[in-house]
């Protein structure tokens, strides 16, 4: 299942970064035109989205598709799957996947992507409130956060080092943060950059998927009986 969707996913992410990086290119502003009302409307909409973000990746709140549901191997098995802790099954192909901190197992993924987005509401309220970008480095800002958005994606893929599996996902929204600038900045209009946030949702999306991804692949290669995925 997940096979299908991610190409899907990718495809979308590809279209959706064409759009932005097209935005940033050919509707360049002429002047940093910005009303102070656009502003706070894009950065409200985008803290209010990492906000949301921590507080799922927290456990605070819960999605539908937020958290993996650990399963039998087959379904009616009277035997269930392995515990979970850190949102990853307890065992060793996941040791990687998590975190220990003061006497308490996290996930790795999720601890880092709360991290990075207070990192990303600080620097998007700086940036965007209390400074004045010029239009003509928008472009610039983008393709910095979709290089970000890629390396992330890559890295979720192969995921190897624990410490570079966190430190992609601080960067992570920090990269949403960058489209989100930049394409505000360079056209001088608010709805772009709402736009750019609503693309950033898109970007997450397709991130959690390939993590699914992968995580059903270690199972998959694991000589153990309890599937988890």
């Amino acid at each position: 299942m997940l096979r299908k969707v991610i190409p899907e996913h990718l495809l979308l992410s590809a279209l959706a970064s064409a759009i932005m990086l097209s935005f940033a290119l050919v509707g360049t502003a002429s002047s940093n035109d910005l009303t102070p009302i656009e502003r706070m409307v894009v950065v409200s909409a985008f803290i209010m989205i990492c906000t949301l973000g921590m507080l799922s990746a927290l456990d605070l709140v819960s999605f539908a598709r937020g958290k993996e549901q650990l399963i039998p191997r087959e379904r009616g098995r009277a035997r269930s799957g392995p515990m979970r802790v850190g949102h990853h099954p307890d065992c060793e192909g996941f040791r990687g996947h998590t975190i220990g901190l003061r006497g308490r197992t996290y996930c790795c993924g999720c601890l880092s992507l709360a991290f990075g987005s207070g990192i990303a509401i600080c620097l998007m309220a700086m940036l965007m409130l209390f400074t004045n970008i010029a239009p003509t480095n928008g472009p610039y800002l983008v393709l910095l956060g979709l290089l970000i958005v890629a390396i992330s994606f890559l890295e979720a893929w192969v995921h190897r080092q624990r410490w570079t599996h966190i430190l992609a996902n601080v960067l992570l929204p920090v990269g949403f943060m960058l489209m989100t600038i930049g394409v505000t900045v360079a056209t001088g209009d608010g709805a772009l950059g709402l736009v750019a946030v609503l693309i950033s949702i898109l970007f997450m999306d397709t991130r959690i998927s390939i993590s699914r991804w992968k995580h059903e692949d270690i199972c998959r290669r694991c000589c153990r009986e309890c599937k988890a995925y």
